[in-house]
């Protein structure tokens, strides 16, 4: 992926949770390369309660180099200062260590864990829920 794909990457989805208020998309650039390497997302905004998920994404070739706990670093601490949001907080397969330490590289607390709550192509699994706040950043 090159900056140029920016417009096709940016998906109808995302700029419609963009407009209503409830999300936004983003893209992981490498810029050293001026390559996208992967997203991250802000979802299922609570404008009541001021809670978002967020997630995230990395390309199989780049994975490993730092950039998912780089970018959930930035935009949990964008959120939850700039942002309005006391309460960031993202779910991983608990079979997915890499995504898992991604969140505790970040600095996110796991809550606990969502049993069988996440779909993927090859069946049902556990999801580790993590949260950070805004008096921990």
């Amino acid at each position: 992926s090159d900056p140029g794909e920016v417009p096709g990457w940016l998906t109808d989805g995302g700029q419609r949770s963009r407009r209503d208020g409830t999300g936004v998309h983003l893209m992981m650039l490498d810029r050293a390369a001026d390559q996208i390497v992967g997203s991250i997302g802000l979802f299922h905004a609570d404008w009541e309660v001021r809670s978002a998920e967020i997630g995230y994404g990395v390309r199989g070739d780049q994975r490993g180099k730092g950039y998912a706990s780089e970018a959930l670093g930035a935009v949990a601490r964008w959120v939850l200062t700039e942002g309005g949001i006391q309460r960031a907080w993202l779910t991983a397969n608990t079979d997915n260590v890499a995504s898992v330490r991604v969140a505790e590289k970040a600095g996110f607390h796991r809550e606990g864990t969502l049993r069988r709550a996440g779909l993927e192509d090859d069946g049902l699994h556990d999801l580790a829920v993590f949260s950070l706040l805004s008096n921990e950043v």
